[in-house]
């Protein structure tokens, strides 16, 4: 890397860089001598250390995450011993990637392997399963998904793209008899399983399987028309993860890491993609910067987003889990939350309730409960969640907890008497 085109920062032992939830910079950090600490709350909560903290040391980074999404601190970070860095500004991220690509692929594979992990762990936390419970994703997953989407959704079209699958990936499968059965139930013309070629680009209609969980991942691809719905089945049930627009990059993780793809992709209306194979992956990161800038970019906030979907898990009261989870989508799509605005989200309850793990009869009880009590929510013509004044969400949030914790100190008060 050529350092001279970069500054040098110099951290001294017990130097706090960064607070959790405090405004990001605009730059991060390399570490060339030293190192530093970093703790958060939520990597306690996943387990990826004892206490919630991790060393880095040469040749490490941080700061990444809300220097490139352009988002509030994940992390605090401070120095645990006398620590110089490499300063790199946003701006001079594109120089970086051209003078030293392994630095650019060694961001984008640890920022996949923490998708990875997180995508795996956030379903346990809306279900009493333990993460080590979790099962491995491979193609044998795609019989089960593929019973799920028969028995519990009566979606034959999206199970025979699963049964057609497992067959085709594992002819000597355990129960490829069992899929072969089922696929006799099903119509072979409402089975999608491939998309339509549009000049250099690939159409998909509404609702049509882009992949499945299982799937080998040989593609990453990028959003030219419509939105994507990005889903997680574990335990029996199905998680919203995400809903990508023009613009945005998935399934980067199967070819960075080689490994099936661990989540599932959907169409949500018609979409047109465009996609970049493993085979020339490294041709695109040596020879176009900006297009790995724009995939680092787009992990930083996937990353960002999915760690306030974590923080939601952890809320025990279902009104304020709801109003957080809209306040999270508010944040991740840069609505000024503090004027008074209509929004119109771009789902509707029924992915509000996945998207908090509250998919079940309880969950639609407390949102018709939302509805009737509060006159800002609707619904528009087209099923999405129309909220009339946005600033009042927030609000809504801190009310419900004072009230919340007003009742348990009455509580504790009566109980005294």
């Amino acid at each position: 890397m050529a350092e001279g085109a970069f500054n040098l920062v110099r951290f001294y032992k017990g130097a706090y860089i960064a607070m959790e939830g405090q405004p990001g910079s605009n730059e991060f950090y390399i570490i060339k001598e030293g190192k530093v600490k970093i703790t958060s709350s939520i990597k306690f909560v996943v387990k990826q250390s004892p206490d919630g903290s991790v060393l880095l040391g040469p040749g490490d980074f941080f700061g990444v995450i809300p220097c490139m999404a352009k988002r509030p601190n994940l992390e605090t970070i401070s120095a645990v011993e006398n620590t110089i860095a490499i300063v790199v500004t946003r701006e001079k991220f594109s120089y970086l990637i051209q003078n030293n690509t392994a630095i650019a692929l060694k961001i984008i594979r640890y920022f996949s392997q923490m998708l990875r992990y997180y995508d795996a762990f956030l379903p346990s936390l809306m279900t009493d399963s333990k993460k080590e419970e979790t099962v491995e994703d491979s193609p044998e997953r795609l019989y089960e998904i593929g019973e799920y989407y028969l028995s519990k959704k009566a979606n034959y079209s999206y199970a025979g793209y699963a049964f057609t699958r497992y067959i085709q990936l594992v002819p000597d499968g355990e129960f490829v008899e069992k899929a072969k059965g089922r696929l006799q139930r099903i119509d072979k013309n409402s089975i999608k399983m491939e998309a339509k070629k549009e000049g250099n680009a690939f159409v998909y209609d509404n609702k049509q399987i882009i992949f499945l969980q299982g799937e080998p991942g040989n593609a990453l691809y990028v959003i030219q028309e419509g939105e994507v719905k990005i889903t997680r089945y574990d335990n029996g049930q199905e998680v919203l993860l995400d809903v990508l627009k023009k613009g945005d990059i998935f399934g980067e993780m199967g070819i960075i890491e080689n490994k099936p793809r661990n989540a599932n992709a959907f169409a949500s209306g018609k979409v047109k993609v465009m996609f970049i194979t493993r085979e020339n992956f490294d041709f695109v990161v040596k020879n176009y910067p900006a297009i790995v800038s724009r995939i680092i970019e787009l992990l930083s906030d996937r990353i960002w987003i999915i760690y306030r979907q974590m923080v939601n898990m952890l809320i025990s009261n279902p009104e304020i889990k709801l109003f957080d989870a809209l306040y999270t989508q508010l944040l991740k799509n840069r609505v000024d939350v503090g004027k008074k605005k209509t929004y119109t989200f771009d789902f509707g309850p029924e992915d509000l309730l996945k998207f908090t793990g509250l998919y079940n009869e309880e969950g639609w009880n407390i949102w018709k409960e939302l509805r009737m009590h509060d006159k800002n929510i609707d619904v528009s013509p087209q099923g999405k969640i129309v909220y009339s004044d946005v600033s009042q969400i927030e609000g809504k949030i801190n009310v419900i907890r004072r009230e919340k914790e007003i009742m348990r100190t009455i509580s504790k008060r009566e109980d005294n008497l």
